[in-house]
């Protein structure tokens, strides 16, 4: 017979959220240097504001508990967020979304980045950009 003393809680089960998805981050040297100027570029302009966090290539995990629930753009920017480095970005343990997400993408890429826009805008993305470097597989409508 098990028995559960009053005011003890068992202890629940540890989630873990992985700091690497196993992908390469960029699938070309210009992707790469894209995502990593803009990067660089907007760490400079907010660099005197404390709370406005910029990266890239990292996780954020957007549901508590489910640590299948991620993306990794390209490039963010958190608003209300304190500067500071970050294993992954946990939308929990921040308290929002970042509000800016662009994706630089690929040949290999382009269609996904186009359907993660209905996955950034349910999750309370403000601002979206998909860059395509060559100009061939995004069109102007």
């Amino acid at each position: 017979m098990t028995s559960t003393m009053p005011g003890l809680r068992k202890p629940e089960t540890q989630v873990e959220y992985p700091d690497s998805d196993g992908l390469p981050m960029a699938d070309n040297d210009p992707q790469r240097d894209l995502m990593f100027d803009t990067i660089k570029a907007l760490e400079h302009h907010y660099s005197e504001v404390p709370d406005v966090y910029v990266s890239g290539d990292i996780l954020v995990y957007y549901k508590e508990g489910n640590p299948r629930r991620r993306v990794a753009p390209d490039v963010l920017v958190a608003f209300g967020v304190p500067k500071r480095r970050r294993r992954s970005y946990k939308v929990w343990e921040e308290g929002k979304m970042p509000q800016v997400v662009m994706e630089v993408c690929s040949d290999t890429n382009w269609e996904s980045d186009l359907l993660k826009a209905t996955l950034y805008y349910t999750m309370g993305v403000q601002e979206y950009y998909i860059f395509d470097l060559t100009g061939e597989r995004l069109q102007a409508g």
